[in-house]
């Protein structure tokens, strides 16, 4: 059937369930419909010139955030606090402490900060070479790097998924993405989307995560892959070419009207989608230009600390508050490999900062004492907040 016009609704196929193991009875016999998104790839979507220039406007956002940050220390915890929220819209939720502590290789009993770790990986994965165009196998090598011990890591489904209702058939079920013989067909033409450039980069990168998350292509992950892929077309576009937008955290600030806005485009409405996207866009640009200027005060405020300023600008101390915005969980060995200086001399470094209240000290396991830039840690994990309260000010 045809499939070419992406301005008219989703269409729908119904189909009779089939179970590959024992159900409730309830989720016997259920019927349900799969959704048949139109392909993309040579469809010009119908945007209005609102619209048009709603998007270029957050192209030029993004990009003065960017630029803004692009000699500061905020590429990565810029990075950290988009993955942490784009975990968090799929219900996986850990503080900037625990996510620091597993990116440093440091024992943590949350498994969600391993996961958001891995997304930090994935995220990291969809940049790499993104200039060159993507394939479906590059496509799956993103999702792998997201779910490395999953057996289905890498891999287009073969089972039919689905969002809401029962645990044990789509009975009830909020969205029921295409079924697995489709997906394949889909993820190409999505691919071939992903590569052009005859579109507004913002309107490309909301079209082409709302596609994503309409194929539904992975049994699990397509949150995180989709929204990772958001920062691949802008940093192919040259929009962000130097960190990322914490387009997730503008998301996760207003999930519900998220959640609307891709029920938006799967009825055909893609002008009201990117429209809404490209505000999410804007508002991610004002919390990477905020959260770039606090790291950059707080960093004056440490060197111009009495115990900070007083001492050599080659000393240990001065080397360490440059690094702590990027890495605010440490201990004394990595103190030691970094700046290549004795046990005494990373001691005496930690416990100047630590008696100047710019780091506090804690255990993370038995015997093993690590130190964090708390500061650091709250601004990260604040940055929801304050877009939230931004955007509240702003409707």
């Amino acid at each position: 059937m045809p499939r070419l016009d992406r301005s008219q609704p989703t269409q729908r196929r119904e189909v009779a369930w089939r179970p590959q193991r024992r159900v409730p009875q309830r989720d016997r016999g259920v019927r349900y419909r799969t959704a048949l998104p139109a392909l993309i790839d040579r469809f010009p979507p119908q945007l209005t010139s609102q619209t048009l220039a709603l998007a270029e406007h957050a192209a030029l956002e993004l990009r003065g955030a960017d630029e803004a940050g692009a000699t500061g220390p905020s590429t990565v915890p810029l990075l950290r606090s988009e993955s942490a929220a784009s975990s968090k819209i799929e219900q996986i939720e850990v503080g900037q402490r625990h996510i620091a502590r597993a990116l440093a290789g440091y024992p943590t009993r949350q498994r969600a900060a391993r996961e958001v770790a891995a997304n930090i990986a994935t995220v990291r994965e969809a940049l790499r070479d993104a200039v060159r165009d993507l394939t479906v196998a590059r496509l799956n090598d993103i999702h792998r790097t997201l779910l490395p011990e999953d057996a289905s890591a890498g891999k287009l489904r073969a089972v039919q998924n689905w969002i809401g209702g029962s645990d044990h058939s789509p009975r009830g079920a909020r969205y029921v993405p295409p079924a697995p013989e489709d997906v394949g067909e889909l993820v190409e033409d999505l691919c071939r989307f992903l590569n052009r450039r005859d579109l507004p980069a913002v309107g490309q990168a909301g079209i082409a995560h709302a596609q994503f998350e309409a194929i539904h292509p992975y049994e699990d992950g397509n949150g995180r892959v989709g929204r990772a892929l958001i920062h691949r077309v802008l940093r192919r576009r040259s929009v962000v070419n130097h960190g990322v937008a914490p387009v997730s955290v503008a998301m996760l600030s207003r999930k519900e009207h998220y959640l609307d806005d891709l029920a938006a485009y799967d009825a055909g409405d893609i002008d009201t989608f990117v429209r809404h996207f490209a505000t999410s866009a804007m508002a991610a640009a004002t919390a990477s230009r905020q959260l770039t200027s606090d790291l950059a005060d707080l960093a004056t405020e440490w060197a111009l600390t009495p115990a900070v300023a007083n001492t050599r600008s080659d000393a240990t101390v001065r080397r360490l508050i440059t690094d702590l915005v990027e890495h605010p969980v440490i201990d004394t060995n990595w103190v030691m490999a970094h700046y290549d200086v004795s046990r005494r001399a990373a001691l005496n470094a930690l416990d100047t900062l630590t008696n100047a209240g710019i780091l506090g000290q804690t255990t993370a396991a038995r015997g093993l004492h690590v130190y964090e830039a708390v500061d650091v840690l709250s601004l990260m994990d604040g940055i929801e907040g304050d877009l939230r309260e931004h955007l509240a000010g702003h409707t």
